[in-house]
């Protein structure tokens, strides 16, 4: 997936990771965090491997240039998935989301969150074909400008946590003195 995605963006991939790839949506650069649940969304073990990403968006937007939106992440899934296991992933229910041929996607608006289930990625080849028939999704459905405009402020978001647990260190050490 991510190899697909770096070809795709021209080879650009993020400093931290080499599954974290800045691809361009809607003139914006985001980034798109690749992982993947090896078996089936029912089966905990496997949920567990992925548990919920964006929980470390604030840790992860270090080691992105600032212009970078994002991130959103993109789980290739063994098997299929439904609306309701992707909003039990994201942990609650207050989301839009949507099922499509990919598989399905989910977006908060509040902390907006973006996170892409891409289903029956049973090899190379599946894997591939999901992950372009997500980005043609994105322009056919015009969804290319949201995901860009929520990419942007989930960046917003995730660099003021990410000031914030700063603060918080620096303040705790300074107490232990």
């Amino acid at each position: 997936m991510a190899k697909f995605l770096r070809a795709r963006s021209g080879g650009y991939s993020a400093e931290d990771t080499s599954t974290t790839v800045i691809h361009s949506v809607f003139e914006q650069k985001i980034a798109f965090v690749c992982d993947c649940i090896p078996a089936t969304l029912s089966t905990a073990g496997a949920r567990e491997l992925v548990g919920q990403p964006f929980l470390r968006d604030h840790l992860m937007v270090k080691g992105l240039p600032d212009e970078v939106g994002g991130p959103v992440h993109v789980i290739a899934c063994q098997k299929g998935v439904t609306e309701s296991q992707a909003i039990r992933q994201l942990g609650f229910p207050d989301a839009a989301v949507v099922s499509a041929p990919f598989g399905v996607y989910v977006a908060d608006s509040v902390q907006k969150i973006q996170m892409v289930f891409l289903a029956n990625c049973r090899d190379e080849t599946t894997t591939r074909q999901r992950v372009q028939r997500f980005l043609q999704w994105l322009d056919e459905q015009g969804e290319d400008k949201l995901l860009a405009g929520r990419a942007r402020s989930r960046r917003k978001i995730a660099d003021l946590i990410s000031k914030e647990a700063d603060l918080e260190l620096v303040d705790a050490t300074f107490y232990a003195r």
